[in-house]
């Protein structure tokens, strides 16, 4: 299943918090945010992992300005994942290039991604779920476009799917702890 949101909707924080409420079910999963900032276009992932890091989420983020995870670490990334993190659930955060109309949306879907793909790029399946920015238009030079998309729109784009990503933690964090009080007031 996928939500597509436009980023310039006042709401669409609110609507990837839902969403993934959906889909994890208030569970709290292990963030991969791909990209590099080596190219304007491919800024969306790491810039998500920057603001997540820097909002102090109880999360495991992997991926930022200053520790990019790239496209050619997703074998790597998918190998550390499956020793440190074997049962975690995880969601990718990336770029994507798409169709003219669909540029400045945001999809949050409950099945991981095959980063790269625009860049026609042939790597392994990565995540159990997946937000993707749609930031610039698919072309047969999606490098070039890449490094022609405005910083502008995918900052806000960034601030967008971090804010959804810390909406949905602060709920899954507050109904664990109403858990964990309700569990206590039930053994008295």
């Amino acid at each position: 299943m996928e939500y597509s949101f436009f980023n310039h909707n006042p709401s669409t924080s609110s609507k990837i918090a839902d969403a993934l409420a959906e889909f994890y079910d208030y569970y709290i999963p292990v963030v991969i945010c791909v990209g590099t900032d080596a190219a304007i276009g491919d800024t969306l992932g790491p810039l998500v992992g920057t603001k997540l890091k820097e909002m102090g989420l109880s999360a495991y983020v992997y991926g930022s300005l200053n520790k990019t995870v790239t496209a050619k670490e997703i074998p790597t990334i998918k190998s550390f994942l499956s020793s440190v993190h074997p049962l975690a659930k995880t969601i990718v955060i990336d770029a994507a290039v798409g169709f003219k109309e669909d540029v400045g949306k945001i999809k949050v879907s409950d099945d991981g991604i095959f980063p790269g793909l625009g860049a026609e790029k042939k790597l392994p399946k990565l995540g159990d779920g997946s937000i993707i920015g749609i930031v610039s238009e698919r072309s047969q030079n999606n490098h070039v476009f890449m490094n022609l998309t405005r910083f502008s729109p995918i900052y806000k784009m960034a601030e967008t799917i971090s804010e959804g990503i810390r909406q949905y933690f602060t709920v899954c964090e507050q109904k664990a702890a109403y858990k964990s009080v309700n569990g206590i007031f039930s053994k008295i």
